[in-house]
């Protein structure tokens, strides 16, 4: 009696053995399961483009011209000739259009120009001479937050003097500096990069240009231009650059 209780009970653990051996390949496989879900969740995720809201889709251009006129720009930077407005935005791809802004008339001659540099050590802007340029990028994505952290990054300065925050960037000319203000133009909601000509100096004249761009710029002046419209646009900025030579 006694042995076959012995019997009953070892038969008993290998019953319960035999169980608990045949239960590990099922918990396994849930294992298995479980990381393969993941794993498919995690491809699924990056498979999955991250929507950017953007005012233009990507490769947009729009013309100078629809942009800004030479009367009211030659009103809001207070310049006594009429200024032009040159296409340049063939040498600026990311851009949706960039805009050189030049002064009126044409460069003093050379006994003036020897006077100017006795007197200031520099000519200054001449006539014919870039007052500012305007890249305006309205295909990528712009907020206020994005381009402060930008700006911090880059350890350039901001402020607020165009009643917006803008991201300034100070470059050395020589003895001078030039400057670049770069913000988000509230009514677009395009990113608006403004700096001065090669030959300008104060800030305050790069500040005038950007407010009277972001004056300019509005929604109604973003007509997209056609595939192939911007070459005759470029054609004719480049003409005017060289003065038709």
């Amino acid at each position: 009696m006694y042995q076959f209780a012995r019997i009953i009970s070892t038969a008993g653990v290998v019953g319960i053995m035999l169980v608990s051996v045949s239960a590990c390949p099922s918990e396994s496989e849930d294992v298995d399961y479980a990381r393969q879900q993941a794993a498919l969740a995690d491809k699924d995720k990056l498979g999955k483009a991250v929507k950017v809201s953007t005012t233009l889709p990507h490769g947009s251009r729009v013309a100078c011209d629809s942009l800004f006129t030479a009367e009211k720009l030659t009103e809001a930077l207070g310049e006594k000739l009429p200024v032009s407005v040159i296409e340049q935005t063939e040498m600026n791809p990311d851009s949706t259009a960039t805009c050189s802004i030049r002064r009126g008339g044409k460069p003093v001659g050379a006994k003036e120009q020897e006077r100017l540099l006795a007197k200031n050590n520099r000519l200054g802007v001449q006539g014919g001479d870039e007052l500012c340029n305007v890249g305006l990028y309205c295909a990528i994505p712009a907020d206020e937050s994005s381009l402060k952290q930008s700006c911090q990054s880059q350890n350039q300065r901001g402020n607020f003097e165009l009643g917006v925050y803008a991201c300034v960037k100070v470059t050395p000319k020589g003895e001078f500096d030039g400057y670049a203000y770069k913000f988000v133009d509230e009514d677009t909601k395009c990113v608006l990069e403004v700096r001065g000509g090669p030959s300008v100096i104060e800030e305050s004249e790069v500040q005038v240009c950007a407010r009277a761009a972001a004056r300019m710029v509005v929604p109604a002046s973003l007509k997209v231009m056609a595939e192939g419209d911007g070459d005759s646009a470029a054609a004719d900025g480049a003409e005017a650059a060289t003065g038709g030579q």
